[in-house]
């Protein structure tokens, strides 16, 4: 079973652009379930705050980190059940915006469970602690965001094709810098649907969804405290489906309606969610290729979501059998919830284009080495005062499991 979609897209970031490179163990070996692992870094990046276009911090814009990882990993099926647990802890260290220096926590849990043929399901813990990213918050304080998260599904197959599911999500986020923390917020999804089997193992439904969220810090705006809590309806269909073994689609998509208690003029509704093909022509390469039209949450000063309209293409290269070359190219537009009244037209919206290519190199079986390139751009909106900016960077990684 697949771990079901994030709640609200993460924004990309420094961080999701280097820990791609060197933010996982190498893979797996045969034999002992337990697995501890080792990985060093290094990033460079000329932007490193996403200040706007000629905007400097003390006359600098760019930084290096240096980055230490250790952790372990546990995966093992003991008959029908599959436990997995993966921790470990980041050590992060700036040359020279040192008072961002942090160390991070990542923790995950799993226990994909199964009770004859008929019942199975999903239990996951998640707990990270990491740098936010600035690509909508402009400062050179730390802002620590620490993720909370908590999932549990149950399927029953009442029918060889036919089965019904249910799961509950909670995200829970909190900030450690003063003025972000009109950002912490828990969202509650509760969702319940029915599924089509297959025989070849497709599956094809409907689900119902609603969505909660609560701020328990109000946002201020002049002498008005902005009450940000929501709910979001959401009526969709979710398929995973393989085609003659070389195209696999996944949908999650439909309608959604998003309220607010107060500044109703926020509320939206309409095309709603995420649609997935992936090609796998020969052996050797894979095609991803993905659009989206979503809510997402925002960590900024301006709004607490914006309506996101997007696209991705990545591609995977196996040109050794230790050699694999990797690029990406994402485009997204965001629409924000503008709380202006203005007598002109304005543009309260910005678009993100973020590329990517690297190449990561098998020494040994138990030893990884990576090296990426990457450049992010954004539009920016002058009614929100949100400048453009440009920013490239490269990382170098190397991991070790034992």
């Amino acid at each position: 079973m697949k771990k079901p979609p994030f709640l609200g897209t993460k924004r990309i970031g420094l961080a999701m652009l280097v820990l791609a490179a060197y933010g996982a163990p190498a893979a797996a070996g045969d034999g002992d379930a337990f697995h501890p692992f080792v990985g060093l870094g290094y990033t460079h990046d000329d932007n490193l705050l996403r200040l706007p276009d000629g905007a400097t911090l003390g006359g600098q814009r760019g930084d290096s980190m240096r980055q230490v990882v250790a952790g372990l990993l546990f995966d093992r099926t003991y008959s029908l059940q599959e436990l997995y647990f993966q921790g470990k802890v980041t050590r992060v260290r700036f040359s020279h915006f040192d008072q961002l220096d942090y160390d991070g926590t990542d923790v995950t849990g799993r226990w994909k469970w199964q009770l004859g043929r008929e019942w199975s399901g999903t239990l996951e813990g998640d707990y990270s602690q990491t740098l936010a990213p600035y690509t909508d918050f402009h400062s050179d304080e730390r802002n620590l965001r620490t993720e909370r998260r908590a999932f549990a599904e149950a399927m029953w197959r009442f029918d060889p094709s036919w089965r019904v599911r249910g799961a509950l999500t909670q995200d829970k986020f909190t900030y450690d810098l003063a003025v972000q923390k009109f950002n912490d917020r828990t969202e509650r999804l509760a969702e319940v649907g029915v599924d089509h089997l297959a025989r070849s193992g497709n599956y094809a439904g409907l689900v119902v969804r609603r969505l909660k969220g609560e701020f328990p810090n109000k946002r201020v705006f002049g002498s008005s405290a902005i009450d940000e809590d929501f709910d979001q309806d959401e009526l969709k269909a979710r398929v995973s489906w393989r085609y003659s073994g070389l195209t696999q689609l996944d949908v999650l998509a439909g309608w959604a309606k998003r309220k607010h208690a107060v500044f109703t003029e926020r509320d939206a509704s309409g095309a709603n969610g995420r649609v997935t093909l992936t090609y796998t022509p020969t052996g050797k390469t894979k095609l991803t290729a993905a659009a989206w039209r979503e809510f997402a949450a925002l960590e900024s000063n301006v709004a607490s979501y914006s309506l996101n309209k997007g696209a991705s293409l990545a591609a995977a290269y196996q040109a050794t059998g230790k050699t694999r070359v990797d690029a990406s190219y994402s485009y997204e537009k965001r629409n924000y919830a503008a709380r202006i009244n203005s007598p002109v037209a304005l543009d309260f919206s910005d678009s993100l284009k973020t590329a990517s290519a690297g190449v990561n190199y098998a020494a040994t079986r138990h030893v990884q080495l990576n090296l990426t390139a990457y450049r992010q751009s954004r539009s920016g909106s002058a009614a929100l005062g949100l400048g453009s900016f440009k920013a490239k960077g490269v990382s170098c990684s190397a991991n070790l499991q034992f």
